[in-house]
């Protein structure tokens, strides 16, 4: 739902603007609210996330940062968006000058959406895209529904992890590997 079609924010208006509560992204100049999602979804992006958060702290690969994290993406007209779970690389942080108070500047590495059940699946899957356009390194799509995982690599590079299969990727997280069953708790 587009909430301000007139006039298009920038994001530093956006980041001073009161949310109210609201879950707020900055698409194309133009606020979007999003809708709460489920418990179904809190449990599942949590599930990949302390996994992910203990691997990436105990090896100083960089930082994962929550849900409500807002990310700048692009600018004329300024898109800040938030994943459920966001990876960013310590040499990138680095070349930030550290994780900034406000919004962060790039991409994250990998950027990681869970589907809600009141989400599309088109929707979902060109929201990933979106992330490796503005330079992501690797989208994970978690779909509760179906318990797999849908790794965009690039925009040709997309394939889907059951719940068999084990989710890795060293050339970006070395030494994190976990069975997908155990993030949907199958």
């Amino acid at each position: 739902m587009t909430l301000a079609a007139t006039n298009l924010m920038t994001a530093e208006m956006f980041e001073v603007l009161p949310h109210n509560g609201r879950r707020l992204e900055l698409v194309k100049g133009e606020l979007k609210e999003l809708m709460a999602s489920g418990g179904e979804h809190g449990d599942v992006t949590m599930e990949l996330s302390w996994r992910l958060a203990r691997v990436v702290s105990e090896n100083k690969l960089g930082k994962v940062c929550a849900a409500e994290t807002g990310f700048i993406v692009d600018r004329s007209p300024d898109t800040v968006r938030a994943p459920d779970i966001a990876f960013i690389s310590a040499s990138r942080i680095a070349d930030l000058g550290g994780i900034p108070k406000g919004f962060i500047p790039i991409a994250p590495d990998v950027a990681v959406e869970t589907i809600s059940p009141n989400d599309l699946y088109t929707e979902s899957h060109d929201k990933a895209l979106m992330w490796l356009e503005f330079g992501s390194r690797m989208v994970l799509l978690l779909n509760p529904r179906k318990a797999n995982i849908t790794v965009y690599r690039t925009k040709k590079d997309i394939f889907v992890l059951e719940a068999s299969d084990i989710l890795e990727f060293p050339e970006i997280i070395p030494g994190f590997s976990v069975e997908v069953a155990k993030i949907f708790g199958v």
